[in-house]
This record gives structure tokens, C-alpha cells and sequence, in this order.
């Protein structure tokens, strides 16, 4: 009777799935090159600088390229740093162009072309800053550690609690390289769950389904997905900064899916109108602020005006504060009918939050 060994039927076969959806693997040694045999050095530094220059020619250059790096490696090990990190994956920094003397916006990553990247795994990533640590899995972008994945073989009881807190251990514990990491993934050959990297709760640790619920395969080939892998960093990883609390979330599929299907309805049939159906405690409201985000900045909409429409007063004033809490740009609430009819003759191109009432006498 053949033992069941993580290494083999876990770690090994989420490897060899990766690589087979372009997934490049470095076996360790060679990672340890890159990292200049250096333990404490989260990032691969001659690829981070290599696709740096590769992605934002005439604006990052030999001149400037180490003073980037530099200001990724000051970023502050915490949440603070985490969420700063993923402004800069989005492309919200900039840096001094001499020869334009002018600030330019820079990218990490190319989100319009997945092929513009550089996919890359490895397996037993040794990392020492608090104490000394060995990540399962991590994958980077561009030279960059973006996702960790923590096996177990399926024969340890409890076993999704297991990897569950042994990743929290390993947050507390390496905290240079979970100011980049922004995702993880824990995997008993079986099951395939994840969340969302420095907010450990019980909450925002899903599990990930397809239709052959058990067939690993098919989990990692579609959460790992390069594709997928970049809408998450660019749109489904979501943070609120609520009484000075900041707050992490990972979407789920159902909040994925209806997103997607919102911007289809939107842009590509003649259609005007949808229903979309959640059960209590689905996270609705993140689901309408990343589809009003993604509907702002669709460049066919030119901007539009979003209204989002609620039944009752105490529900208007949640939702307002939950996409102020986003950092959701130019946000008004309808004070009064009056306000709204003003908002609306004036073509104001925001997000309106009203109750419904308030339409009353409106043409």
C-alpha cells in the first residue's frame, strides 16, 4: 500500500499543474542565485529589474530603476505596507522622469497583455527575519512574491485549520515578505482554500469550488490561472479602512462572477437591465463597489453617472460609509428630492447614493 507523501501528491502535483498553465518553475538552488544567496531577500532582483525597464521604457531606466527597488524595500511590514504594496501592482506610483523633468506613473505589472509577464513558482522558499521560516510554495510575478501556498497531506486530521494557522504563525513571523504577499492558498491534494494575507479570520478563509468539486486539478488550473491570478491583484482584492481599522477581503467566485456578468450586460449587449440575487451575508456591498469601480473607469462609459439606489435610511448611510471606507472618488448622498433632482440635471458624473423615496415627483 503506497503512503501518502505532501510532497508528492500534494506540493509536486500543484507544481506540475502550474507549469502546465505557463507557470515557470525555479527549483531552489536557482532561486537562491537570484536572491544573491541572500535568506532575507524577498524579491528576485534581476528580474524585478529587468521587467521594470521592459514594461515602462524611457520612464524607468538604469538611472532610476534601484531607487524603485529601494522604495519597495522601505514599504513597512505590516498591513499599512501590504496595502501600499498593492497601490504600487495597480500602478498608482510615480517616479521622476529627468528627462521630462515630471512625475510619470509607473507598472509592475502589465494587466493588458498576460503574456507581457514573467509567471514563476518555487517550492521550499527559505525566508529569516523574526525567525527563520520554509514556504511550501510561492509564486512570484515579475520577480515580485505575490502568493503563498501552504500543503498538508490529506491524512492530518483538521486539516484546513492546520494550514490555516500555520500560515498566520509564518504572517507574524517573516513579516518583510508578507508586506508583498497578497494572497495565500492552503491545499490537502483535495480541497483548494484561500484568503487574504494579513487578516486571518474565519470569515475570509474560502474554499474553492468547480464543478468536479474534488478534482485538485481543475481548482488550481482556475484560482491560479494567470489571468485570474492578475484580476485578483487588479480588482478582487479589496480594502476598507473602517475606525481607523483597515480591512482585507479576497472576492469570492459568486461576487467574481457577478461582476463579470455586470460589465457584459453593460458593455457588450443591448440588454438594459438585470437582477442579481444574493443571499444574506454574500458580501453584496462589496460586490457593487468593485462593479462601480470597474464601471468608472471602463473607458466606453466615458465616466458615467452610477447611482445606487436603497430601500431604507439606516441602509443609505451604511452603504455610504462602506464606499468612503473603499476610497470609492467623488461619492455624494442625496440629501433631500431636491438634491437629487439637482444631481441628476446637472449630469454629475459620480456615484449618487439615494433612497429610493427621494425619486418621488422626479420626472
Amino acid at each position: 500500500m503506497k503512503l501518502i507523501s505532501e510532497r508528492t501528491d500534494v506540493q509536486d502535483r500543484i507544481i506540475d499543474y502550474l507549469q502546465s498553465i505557463g507557470w515557470e518553475y525555479v527549483p531552489p538552488n536557482d532561486i537562491q542565485n537570484l536572491r544573491a544567496y541572500d535568506i532575507k531577500e524577498p524579491l528576485l532582483i534581476p528580474i524585478v529589474k529587468e521587467k521594470l525597464e521592459e514594461l515602462n521604457r524611457g520612464i524607468i531606466t538604469d538611472e532610476n530603476v534601484d531607487e524603485v527597488i529601494r522604495r519597495l524595500k522601505l514599504l513597512p511590514a505590516n498591513l499599512q505596507g501590504n496595502e501600499e504594496f498593492l497601490s504600487y501592482l495597480r500602478g498608482k506610483k510615480t517616479v521622476y522622469v529627468e528627462k521630462e523633468r515630471r512625475e510619470r506613473n509607473f507598472k509592475l505589472l502589465d494587466y493588458d497583455n498576460t503574456r507581457n509577464n514573467r509567471f514563476s513558482i518555487t517550492k521550499e522558499f527559505w525566508f529569516e527575519d523574526k525567525n527563520k521560516r520554509r514556504a511550501d510554495i510561492v509564486l512570484f510575478l515579475n520577480g515580485l512574491p505575490i502568493v503563498i501556498i501552504e500543503t498538508k497531506s490529506p491524512v492530518v486530521e483538521e486539516v484546513e485549520e492546520a494550514a490555516f494557522s500555520q500560515l498566520k504563525i509564518y504572517n507574524a513571523d517573516l513579516p518583510e515578505l508578507f508586506k508583498y504577499l497578497q494572497f495565500y492558498a492552503t491545499s490537502d491534494g483535495i480541497r483548494l482554500y484561500y484568503g487574504p494575507t494579513w487578516k486571518y479570520e474565519s470569515k475570509t478563509f474560502y474554499r474553492w469550488k468547480t464543478e468536479n468539486g474534488y478534482k485538485l486539478e481543475n481548482q488550481i488550473k482556475t484560482f491560479l490561472d494567470s489571468e485570474e491570478v492578475l484580476k485578483t491583484l487588479e480588482d478582487y482584492t479589496v480594502s476598507l479602512s473602517i475606525d481607523d481599522e483597515v480591512k482585507k477581503y479576497i472576492l469570492k467566485q459568486h461576487q467574481r462572477r457577478t461582476i463579470n456578468k455586470i460589465m457584459g450586460r453593460v458593455l457588450t449587449t443591448e440588454k438594459n437591465k438585470g437582477l442579481i440575487w444574493h443571499t444574506q451575508g454574500a458580501y453584496k456591498t462589496l460586490t457593487m463597489i468593485v462593479s462601480a469601480k470597474k464601471l468608472r473607469e471602463a473607458p466606453e462609459l466615458e465616466n458615467p453617472a452610477i447611482l445606487v439606489v436603497v430601500d431604507r435610511i439606516e441602509r443609505e448611510s451604511q452603504i455610504y460609509q462602506n464606499f468612503e471606507a473603499f476610497g470609492f472618488p467623488n461619492v455624494v448622498r442625496a440629501e433631500s428630492k431636491e438634491h437629487l433632482r439637482e444631481l441628476l440635471a446637472s449630469d454629475y458624473r459620480g456615484l449618487i447614493i439615494t433612497i429610493i423615496h427621494k425619486f418621488e415627483g422626479i420626472p
